[in-house]
């Protein structure tokens, strides 16, 4: 669908949601973002890196972020937030 858009800007969320650290899935993860950085409207948003593994895990976070800026590049890349995505009520003041 992305490369069929090229008039069309494409935002990936969570990073492309990278769920484990095992090598068939890292390996797995970085091929669709290579696959992904072949398309210049493509952009992924770094947000909820640990939503999948129910943890902040470092290692996990900085695998996401290093090889995100290396196979994206930094000018495809955004910060986002997951604050209070996962709620139903307002937010109020303590």
């Amino acid at each position: 669908m992305v490369g069929e858009n090229p008039e069309t800007n494409f935002i990936l969320i969570l990073a492309g949601m990278l769920t484990g650290m095992e090598p068939e899935t890292t390996d797995a993860w970085k091929e669709s973002l290579r696959t992904l950085s072949a398309t210049p409207d493509s952009h992924a948003k770094l947000s909820g890196l640990g939503r999948f593994v129910h943890r902040n895990d470092a290692a996990l976070i900085a695998c996401i972020i290093d090889n995100a800026i290396d196979i994206l590049g930094p000018d495809h890349l955004m910060f986002g937030s997951n604050f209070r995505s996962r709620s139903s009520g307002p937010v109020t003041p303590n």
